[in-house]
């Protein structure tokens, strides 16, 4: 590639882009940072040249199929590709989005081998790249460290690079019938024998990178050709702990070679069920089976002499692109190789078996009896097994499975006991026969029943004794043995009760495990005070007002409309609507959250993805940059839920603590200054929360026993603690009073007691406050109603609560129709929503307010300038209006 060459290409773009310097180079591209002056952002442009023995046809159909399989797949852990252009000279350029910060490669050649918590967060980011992609039909085939960026803002990795993936919507004779294309070093094995590579092809790539990333070096370094074919057909790497004693969890040492498994069939069949695993950890069946061969590879890998092998002549290059052609009949394939002789290099024949559509890993291909003591600390593992929805229980009939060992056999005991396993709030089914599940404050709640039922059923199946039952004592056993075992590296149980039919309980409060931080143990006896105290009653959040959009939450996935000019819908356009369109990405959604023109949500596995206005860092991602797109929130928080105000959001941790960030020029953030924050801030009150508003510049939050805390704005009383000064760090309101839902709107707070009373206070313009007058009220005062509610919700200048039978109450300014009691009269206290539909869950922002009706539907009604109320028009609207969604 000449000096004239770079000239002529960089020519090519000077219409539309001006080049600000080179990025790198391999051997037929060059990656440029360049200017798009159309839109005034930076960009990375890849101008590729055809190789001399490809054909321009043939090359200019792969880089338009890359282009258009990587422009379908808009997710926030896949580089977008905004454009293609052809060049004069044959060549070609895509125009990509630019990502602050280093390729995977050279993070792993600057920083050396990652810690277990960074490389698994990169784990699970390109996996939920790819399993976007193998939902859409895409399988990348080149998963290697050059093709993951790594953003220095967010933390977030991105997936790059599908110049060679393959679609099914487009034509696979792109790739001939029998070829494979990939680099040797990160290709699976059935890649290197030429067959189709598929969504388990890229797991097992993701593996290798995840090996590297751990151990700080490149799979088979220094091998030749020949030999890395060889090995990533036949030969196992090395344990991780042989190279890095004790740093990495056994968990994630089992989660990686079962990625690496040579037989296709025994990987997940897609990085879907990779995510499914990383994020629920249940320990697998084969648990002892892996341990007794992983300890002796670790002892073997041990006895090898530690001399390094110096690189034989033809060594394989970190970058190169290798093809194996498999004839139709003859022998194994060869591969061609720049610089090789391929006639030279033979490669290990397949096997003419027929893969089984799932089969076990290779260390359970002849099972062992498990010993009596590991089936009982497999029990008690489950026992401390803790998801991240909180301490979930399990309650069974006794005698579903019963593990023998001499401590429990014979016990015949048949009482329902209730024992605590993993907790999965996405998921919507407990419909296991015989199963009760609660919480620990007797809440039903989500699990994965199945799941949970199928490990039960193969730890009874590893026994052939059966007992008929397991006591109360036997769990309690069970569970102290797996505590003092600290190899399984889980959870504490504490905080968790299991009772008695009667309610008795059996066990609580139970001490953490040894090695378990003071901070871990404070914070469980604190989520034990919340158990038994009180329970917020706030409506879920699966219907969004916000200041002119809104969202709705359905099976998982997250519908928007109203205005756009921020991105706050989310559909990678700026576009307003006026009927609901789903957001880009393959996110599965449990709650969700609309400001004033930013959109947040929670996802399963407690990460939260923010999309829309941020000027103000209210997206969380460390950048201020608006996206029309979902974005993760940076940080390692597992939320419960968030809250969004003008331009902060407040999130909830399932341990109860609170982090804000956003604009914070009156102390909304509450961490003490009124510096802006782009990251989440946490509250370092000590205290542990059960509830959360965020309002237009100020935040609230409900403790465990109901007294409620606000920070932020006060220049209305918007606090409630009888002043008009802003408040950095939280305050309580009132004084004796406690609450168990609360909104913050505008200026002002309403909350909703256990007895159904509501109060108001702070701003009272319009007669938000519900007390049948106007004026200001720095302290909570009652709600003018004989209504008894469950739950508040506050706008800007108006306020609803829902009953526990489902009506709706509205109540202050009514211009647009907010109150939706089919006028536009201001209310200065409630007054019914119109109408016969009947609500599970309300929420008002702005000028409008929405909610979820017991029949399915979802209504909104009030301002309607941009489509927010989502019925196709922009008429305001007094009374209810159903939401057109298509298919509905």
């Amino acid at each position: 590639m000449t000096d004239d060459q770079d000239d002529r290409e960089i020519g090519d773009l000077d219409d539309e882009y001006t080049v600000l310097g080179e990025l790198g180079r391999g051997g037929s591209a060059i990656v440029y940072r360049a200017l798009d002056r159309a839109l005034h952002r930076e960009v990375a442009v890849k101008v590729v040249r055809p190789r001399p023995s490809a054909s321009s046809e043939e090359a200019l159909a792969r880089l338009v199929r890359e282009a258009r399989t990587v422009a379908r797949l808009q997710h926030p852990n896949i580089v977008t590709v905004h454009a293609v252009r052809r060049l004069r000279d044959g060549g070609f350029a895509l125009v990509m989005q630019l990502i602050p910060g280093r390729t995977l490669k050279q993070a792993i050649a600057e920083d050396g081998a990652f810690d277990a918590v960074r490389a698994e967060r990169v784990i699970k980011d390109v996996a939920e790249a790819l399993a976007f992609a193998h939902a859409n039909g895409v399988v990348h085939r080149d998963v290697k460290p050059e093709n993951i960026f790594l953003d220095a803002n967010t933390g977030r990795a991105l997936l790059s690079d599908f110049g060679i993936a393959h679609s099914t919507e487009f034509d696979s004779r792109l790739t001939m019938d029998g070829a494979s294309i990939g680099t040797p070093a990160y290709m699976a094995p059935e890649q290197i024998d030429g067959a189709p590579a598929n969504a388990r092809s890229d797991v097992y790539s993701l593996g290798l990178v995840a090996w590297e990333m751990l151990t700080g070096e490149r799979p088979w370094e220094g091998e030749a050709l020949y030999s890395v074919i060889f090995k990533q057909k036949s030969e196992d790497l090395p344990a991780i702990d042989a190279r890095r004693p004790g740093a990495v969890p056994e968990r994630l040492q089992y989660i990686i070679e079962r990625m690496l498994q040579k037989r296709p069939s025994a990987r997940w069949a897609g990085a879907d069920g990779l995510l499914t695993t990383l994020n629920t950890w249940v320990v697998p069946s084969d648990w002892r089976q892996w341990e007794d061969s992983h300890r002796r590879r670790r002892e073997a890998e041990k006895a090898r002499p530690n001399a390094k092998v110096a690189p034989p002549a033809r060594a394989v290059s970190a970058a190169a692109t290798v093809r194996f052609v498999r004839p139709a009949d003859g022998p194994a394939p060869t591969p061609a190789v720049a610089g090789a002789s391929a006639s030279a290099i033979p490669v290990p024949a397949a096997s003419a078996r027929a893969e089984p559509d799932d089969e076990a890993p290779s260390w359970a291909q002849e099972p062992s009896r498990p010993s009596r003591s590991r089936r009982l600390m497999a029990l008690g593992g489950l026992a401390l097994l803790l998801g991240g929805a909180g301490a979930a229980a399990y309650a069974y009939r006794a005698g579903f499975f019963a593990p023998r060992d001499d401590a429990v056999a014979g016990l015949t005991d048949s009482r329902v006991v209730e024992v605590p396993l993993v907790a999965d709030a996405a998921l919507d089914s407990n419909s296991a026969a015989g199963v009760l599940v609660e919480s620990s404050r007797g809440e039903p709640i989500a699990v994965d029943s199945g799941a949970l039922m199928s490990r039960l059923a193969e730890l009874r199946m590893a026994d052939s004794a059966r007992s008929d039952s397991i006591t109360e004592a036997a769990v309690r056993r069970a569970v102290r043995r797996a505590r003092a075992e600290a190899a399984l590296n889980a959870p504490a149980a504490s905080g968790v009760v299991l009772k008695a039919p009667g309610g008795r309980a059996a066990l609580a409060g139970s001490a953490s495990p040894a090695g378990a931080s003071a901070s871990a143990t404070t914070n469980a006896s604190l989520s034990t005070k919340s158990a038994t105290t009180i329970r917020a009653t706030d409506d879920a959040g699966v219907i969004a007002a916000g200041g002119r959009h809104s969202c709705a939450l359905l099976s998982g996935k997250v519908f928007c409309w109203g205005a756009n000019e921020r991105g706050q819908l989310g559909d990678g356009d700026v576009e307003s609507r006026e009927v609901p369109a789903s957001i880009v990405g393959d996110l599965t959604f449990l709650q969700i959250a609309t400001g004033l023109a930013h959109t947040c949500g929670v996802v399963r596995g407690g990460d939260a993805y923010c999309w829309g206005a941020d000027d103000k860092g209210q997206l969380g991602d460390a950048t201020t940059t608006s996206r029309s797109a979902p974005v993760r929130v940076s940080g390692n928080f597992s939320f419960r839920l968030l809250r969004t105000g003008l331009s902060h959001t407040c999130g909830l941790t399932v341990g109860g603590d609170v982090a804000c960030w956003g604009s914070n020029m009156n102390g909304q953030i509450g961490d003490g200054s009124t510096k802006t924050r782009s990251s989440p801030a946490v509250l370092t009150t000590g205290a542990r929360f059960v509830s959360l508003t965020a309002g237009w510049n100020h935040s609230c939050a409900l403790a465990t026993d109901g007294s409620a805390w606000c920070w932020g704005a006060n220049d209305s009383g918007q606090l409630g603690n009888g002043s008009r000064v802003d408040a950095r760090t939280p305050v309580q309101v009132g004084a004796g009073q406690t609450f168990t839902s609360i909104a913050a709107g505008g200026t002002h707070t309403c909350a909703v007691t256990d007895s159904g009373g509501a109060y108001c206070w702070g701003r009272n313009s319009f007669g938000q406050l519900g007390v049948g007058s106007v004026g200001d009220q720095t302290s909570p005062v009652h709600v003018e109603t004989a209504a008894r509610f469950i739950s508040v919700s506050a706008g800007g200048v108006h306020s609803c609560g829902r009953t526990r039978a489902g009506q709706a109450y509205c109540w202050g300014r009514n211009v647009y129709g907010q109150l939706g009691d089919g006028t536009n009269t201001n209310r200065d206290t409630p007054t019914r929503v119109t109408g016969a539909a009947t609500f599970t869950a309300l929420n008002a922002t702005g000028a409008h307010t929405c909610g979820t009706g017991t029949d399915g539907e979802m209504y909104c009604w009030g301002f309607n300038v941009e489509g927010q109320l989502g019925d196709g028009t922009r008429n305001h609207n007094a009374r209810p209006t159903r939401v057109t969604l298509a298919g509905r």
